[in-house]
């Protein structure tokens, strides 16, 4: 109970330049021998939001204990990028639990979706925007 007392404290810091020791040391528990330490160090790596959080999570893909690999799961669900719905879509490849393939399958939904939106924005923003003049002269027809 202590060490995830020590993980809220972990996640809870504001101070910068603790990030990095906070960083090392949640690093170092996703191969401790403690499935609850994993999922803790996952769940408080992924609140950080390290850009490098997918190369961190990816081998708990394989881990034996299937909470892990759920919480591994959802981590890169949320990181929303084309290479994250890579990862997943690879996971489909080789889970053999059934509720981690549905967990699989909502999460890479989510990306898509996340992404697509991403993607009509970029292209609405992307549009001329009509002038003043000519959105009168379109209403006065």
């Amino acid at each position: 109970m202590i060490y995830l007392s020590f993980f809220y404290l972990l996640s809870a810091t504001p101070a910068p330049e603790l990030l990095e020791q906070n960083k090392a040391f949640l690093e170092n528990q996703l191969s401790s021998p403690s499935p609850d330490l994993r999922i803790s160090a996952v769940q408080k790596l992924r609140d950080l939001r390290f850009p490098d959080s997918l190369g961190k999570f990816a081998p708990l893909l394989d881990d034996v204990d299937p909470e892990v690999r759920y919480e591994v799961i959802r981590s890169i669900g949320r990181l929303n990028t084309p290479e994250a719905l890579s990862t997943l879509q690879s996971v489909l490849q080789k889970e053999r639990d059934p509720y981690l393939i549905s967990e699989t399958k909502r999460n890479i939904r989510g990306i898509e979706d996340t992404l697509k939106a991403a993607e009509a924005k970029l292209q609405e923003q992307l549009q001329p925007k009509p002038k003043k003049s000519d959105s009168k002269k379109a209403k006065a027809r």
